[in-house]
């Protein structure tokens, strides 16, 4: 087999693309984009008692993105915020087997690595592929 290059958008461009061709995505992404966007703004994870910060995040997000602020969860944004700071061995180390399987995709050419952004949700024990900014 012939080796390729793969190219992927960077952090910044793929937390920059637009949402809303997503018909389908899991309530931890949105979640994870507001505690993110939080922890940004503010320098610390939402959790109870930070409403009014929670609101202003979500309404800046849901302009940003063109989508309701209705997909945002907020109970699902306090619980994964007050978890924020723990590691989770089950959790790591899935995702830590999903990230090594990915890298030897890359390194054989065998097969193509996810395409490009993996959301993992420990509530359900499922993970998503979003192709977060990537090229069409």
């Amino acid at each position: 087999s012939q080796a390729g290059t793969l190219s992927y958008p960077s952090l910044t461009e793929a937390m920059g693309a637009d949402w809303t061709p997503f018909k389908r995505i899991s309530p931890a992404f949105y979640a994870l984009q507001a505690l993110y966007a939080a922890h940004d703004k503010h320098g610390r994870y939402m959790c109870e008692g930070d409403d009014a910060a929670l609101a202003e995040v979500k309404a800046e997000l849901a302009s940003k993105h063109s989508v309701k602020e209705t997909v945002f969860n907020d109970e699902l944004i306090k619980l994964i915020g007050s978890q924020a700071k723990l590691d989770l061995s089950a959790v790591c180390s899935i995702v830590a087997g999903m990230v090594a399987d990915q890298v030897i995709k890359g390194v054989s050419g065998k097969e193509k690595p996810l395409n490009n952004y993996f959301v993992f949700d420990g509530r359900e024990g499922a993970g998503t592929v979003i192709a977060l900014g990537a090229p069409k």
